[in-house]
């Protein structure tokens, strides 16, 4: 009987370990950092000064051979009093940014839309029995509903997508971007194209009139001694998951003073 009892209890250890290891999520890495805006010598990480936000994420799994599953949703909660405000920038419309038209330098988007600089991506994109790497860029464009869109283009196989990131009204927890991604399958049967990294850069500035403007405004207070990010991600597949992660960055510094 004993016997017997330790074989069910090996037995059950060994299925929920199985188990376990089947659901294990996505490792995630991710940095985030308050960058100076472009001709704006005295913005990025100073309080309450404008910047640009780069966001950097790194996605490992095992699911699909060497890479992760399809990458669905993203959620970055921003520290509080960080704030996203696009209405003083000109929007570029959709149909210029879809995968079909002429592209963002058609003549519907407009000078000073985009909403940050241009950066690189991975996806892991599958050709039938095999799975490689496909580097990508992504644009960034405001929309007329106060957040952006993103358009990227993976080069060797020109697979390209539109998705839209935006923004929930502000909270005392602090404002949370969020965008889907699209399935992305290159060809019939194969698995969708994964995200392995991407880099997001946002926020811009614009002079009128002698004053300027920012998408993004650094937060006047800096909780805790530095500025707390966290990323959420769901993830498709055979068995949906969902992942989390979060960084730290320096409190932004005191504005400088003139004599």
């Amino acid at each position: 009987m004993r016997r017997l009892t330790r074989t069910l209890l090996i037995s059950a250890l060994v299925l929920t370990s199985t188990a376990a290891c089947a659901q294990a999520a996505p490792k995630i890495s991710f940095t985030a950092r308050a960058t100076p805006v472009t001709g704006f010598t005295a913005s990025g990480n100073v309080v309450g000064a404008g910047a640009s936000l780069e966001l950097r994420l790194g996605i490992s799994d095992t699911e699909h051979g060497a890479f992760p599953p399809p990458l669905e949703h993203l959620a970055v909660r921003l520290p509080a009093g960080m704030r996203w405000d696009a209405s003083a920038f000109p929007h570029c419309s959709y149909s210029p940014l879809e995968p079909r038209s002429p592209g963002p330098a058609g003549p519907k988007c407009p000078p000073h839309s985009r909403a940050g600089a241009v950066t690189a991506g991975q996806f892991a994109v599958s050709s039938g029995q095999t799975v490689a790497p496909d580097p990508a860029s992504i644009e960034t464009f405001y929309d007329q509903g106060g957040g952006f869109y993103i358009f990227v283009l993976a080069h060797d196989r020109a697979l390209a997508f539109l998705s839209h990131g935006v923004f929930t009204r502000p909270a005392p927890a602090g404002q949370v971007l969020a965008f889907d991604l699209p399935s992305l399958v290159t060809v019939p049967n194969a698995w969708s194209a994964s995200v392995t990294s991407f880099t997001l850069r946002i926020g811009t500035g614009a002079k009128r009139a002698g004053r300027a403007f920012f998408s993004l405004r650094m937060p006047r207070t800096c909780p805790r001694g530095a500025l707390s990010f966290k990323v959420e991600a769901r993830f498709g597949g055979a068995t949906p998951q969902t992942a989390s992660a979060r960084s730290r960055a320096p409190c932004p510094r005191a504005r400088r003073t003139h004599p």
